[in-house]
């Protein structure tokens, strides 16, 4: 029951505990496995300059001509214009950030900060960057509206105390809203 060997009971259960332990502390600390690595840190600047946006209120979050939604879903923004996020960006003076939304929208995908529209067609998955959003209060005053938008993984991505209370949207291909 006990021992060195990796096909031993008690090993394999330590092994998987020790690897489930690292793989949460990874996804709750933000920890980069490769902080060490040279490059830029685009994640730290993109989400200081975001909070910041909306803290000054220079961003508007769930309101007609918002930028930001809290929604019962998560959080998303509206991500096609930039021009503010990209400006402060560059009065920061911080350099190698990517100017292309999409660009620096895959960034965050690929590493965990925003969540792909996953779709099935045909059988097999295809992946989206954005996702369709109908936010309720504006259906109710302009009819159809649909804003694409990033998803990002968490709250505290964007706001760094209480988010504002959720509103209802609906949020095409979100499963929970099937």
């Amino acid at each position: 029951i006990s021992g060195t060997s990796v096909n031993q009971p008690v090993t394999k259960l330590m092994l998987r505990a020790d690897q489930e332990s690292v793989s949460r502390d990874l996804r709750q600390s933000r920890l980069d496995v490769d902080e060490f690595s040279y490059g830029v840190p685009v994640e730290r600047y993109v989400f200081d300059a975001i909070r910041r946006l909306v803290k000054t209120g220079k961003w508007k979050v769930n309101e007609p001509g918002a930028k930001v939604w809290h929604l019962n879903q998560g959080v998303f923004i509206a991500w096609k214009q930039l021009g503010d996020l990209y400006d402060l960006i560059s009065h920061d003076k911080i350099p190698g950030i990517p100017r292309d939304p999409d660009t620096l929208a895959d960034i965050l995908i690929e590493r965990g900060f925003a969540v792909p529209n996953t779709v099935q067609e045909k059988g097999e998955r295809a992946y989206y960057r954005y996702w369709e959003v109908l936010p309720e209060m504006l259906q109710e005053a302009a009819g159809s509206v649909k804003i694409l938008m990033l998803r990002l993984e968490s709250n505290d991505l964007v706001f760094t105390t209480e988010p504002p209370a959720a509103v209802a949207a609906e949020v095409v291909g979100d499963v929970e809203d099937a």
